[in-house]
């Protein structure tokens, strides 16, 4: 391990680099991650762990972590100030890394037959993250992000993914094309809208389904809109207006596992 005591190092800017800027993250194909927690699921992914940054007065704390650490991993201790310089939490854990991004295949993603997501415009990152972990605990294929989505490699997005961003496969900048690829593979893209009659238990839910959520604000883009074959809707009381984009997203995809387990979630 080596010790890195200047705000000016190469290492430490590429770090802060990669916490405020998503074109750099997309060049540089790298995301940063926080928290012992983080750490821990990242360590059980292959060859994703990169550079590892470890609050030297906490080192005693982490001695596991640093032992389940590859050797080929760039491992640096940090004082206090300077770690405190890679968190983007008020309070650091003392721990943090530098990872590579997963690389999906959309082209096997066409040869599945499982549910996947579609989320266009998506723009808060809290509820971005708790799609993705959400999707990862119901066992969804995939979730896929039109142009305009949140960045889900940002720092605020991973955080509320916690753990999932290293689980759930993310497809970036869906393009109608690529939409126009699903349905030739027999994807069937069914929409959430509070304008139709048919309730979201009532539809076949199973096999090649994209279920597609839209904008918090604004729902779903009239192009997506398009592309859809039907359309459901969560039945609520009808003095609220609507529900969060990710309770809603939850609520669907449950029901598809519970569809395709048979009759219950376990």
């Amino acid at each position: 391990m080596r010790r890195i005591s200047s705000r000016d190092n190469s290492k430490i800017k590429n770090f802060i680099k990669l916490i405020n800027n998503s074109k750099y993250r997309t060049r540089e194909k790298m995301f940063v991650i926080e928290g012992r927690k983080m750490i821990r699921e990242a360590l059980e992914c292959k060859n994703i762990l990169l550079r590892l940054f470890i609050d030297e007065s906490l080192v005693e704390d982490f001695q596991e972590e640093i032992s389940l650490t590859d050797e080929d991993v760039d491992c640096c201790l940090l004082d206090k100030k300077l770690m405190n310089l890679l968190t983007d939490t008020e309070k650091t854990q003392g721990i943090a890394a530098v990872v590579q991004k997963p690389d999906y295949s959309f082209d096997s993603l066409l040869q599945n037959e499982e549910l996947l997501v579609l989320l266009d415009r998506i723009s808060d990152p809290g509820n971005l993250g708790t799609i993705i972990r959400t999707s990862w605990a119901f066992d969804v294929g995939g979730v896929l992000l039109t142009p305009g989505c949140v960045d889900p490699f940002s720092p605020k997005v991973v955080r509320s993914t916690m753990g999932g961003i290293f689980h759930m496969p993310v497809f970036e900048n869906i393009s109608l094309e690529d939409m126009g690829r699903l349905k030739k593979h027999g994807y069937n893209f069914t929409g959430t809208s509070m304008d139709t009659s048919q309730d979201y238990y009532s539809e076949e839910l199973t096999g090649k389904k994209i279920i597609v959520i839209g904008n918090e604000a604004r729902g779903i883009s009239a192009e997506v809109r398009n592309v859809c074959q039907n359309f459901v809707k969560i039945p609520i009381n009808y003095r609220v207006d609507s529900l969060n984009a990710a309770v809603a997203c939850g609520i669907i995809i449950a029901e598809a596992r519970k569809q395709k387990k048979g009759s219950s979630l376990s």
